[in-house]
């Protein structure tokens, strides 16, 4: 909570002191009215909106975070929820320009006990991680990988062909608020990580081959094999 504190005072802490700045500003301007004072005021006015908004935004999203969603656990068939999330993905026009290709787990085919919203949500946000990180790279796949680990543990991967992650950005990674993007928020990947805690599994990242990043998330699992065993 100290983490998720600090993030939020240094959120709320940019736009506040931006507001702060424009309206001192725009004191002293009027202090001297003229044609030009006067329209630089209004500029000044419009950032301070602006700037509003911005936090406006930072609360709003902090509510999504803290939010106690009631969880709708039940059996998901894995291979089918991520078709189902790249179709949903491919709303996103972005998309359109990369091809997505799935090499997914048919051996004793995965099945979890979760919130398929949730997990989604997961996939959905390592989706556009991964197409943002090859904005420039046309043409460039993005593959979605899932693995048996182990008899009762499944992983799932998302493998982009960006520009990777330094070592000083994959510290910070997952933490509240962190982002490398200009009109990100830095919420994605700290709310997947608390949605795959709260499913028992974990997430982590590595280096691509021979470039880009690799996301990946494990989650305890069942196969069809063992159902028929339990039955």
């Amino acid at each position: 909570m100290g983490e998720l504190a600090a993030g939020i005072a240094h959120e709320m802490n940019q736009p506040l002191s931006a507001i702060s700045n424009y309206a001192q500003a725009s004191k002293r301007l009027l202090q001297s009215a003229s044609q030009e004072n006067e329209l630089k005021v209004v500029a000044a006015l419009d950032k301070i909106c602006n700037q509003a908004i911005r936090a406006s935004e930072v609360i709003n999203r902090l509510r999504t975070f803290v939010k106690k969603r009631v969880t709708q656990r039940e059996l998901v068939d894995l291979n089918e929820l991520i078709r189902e999330t790249v179709n949903l993905a491919k709303v996103d026009t972005r998309i359109l320009n990369h091809e997505i290709i799935l090499e997914l787990c048919h051996h004793n085919k995965p099945q979890l006990i979760a919130d398929p919203v949730q997990i989604q949500q997961v996939l959905l946000n390592l989706i556009r991680n991964g197409i943002d990180a090859m904005e420039h790279i046309k043409g460039a796949p993005l593959h979605i990988h899932s693995q048996w680990l182990s008899d009762v543990m499944i992983e799932v991967s998302v493998i982009d062909y960006g520009h990777g992650i330094d070592v000083e950005t994959g510290s910070s990674i997952f933490n509240p608020f962190f982002t490398t993007k200009e009109t990100g928020m830095g919420m994605g990947l700290a709310v997947s990580q608390t949605i795959i805690h709260a499913h028992g599994g974990r997430i982590y990242f590595g280096p691509g081959r021979p470039s880009g990043c690799i996301f990946s998330f494990s989650l305890p699992a069942i196969s069809d094999s063992q159902k028929d065993i339990e039955k």
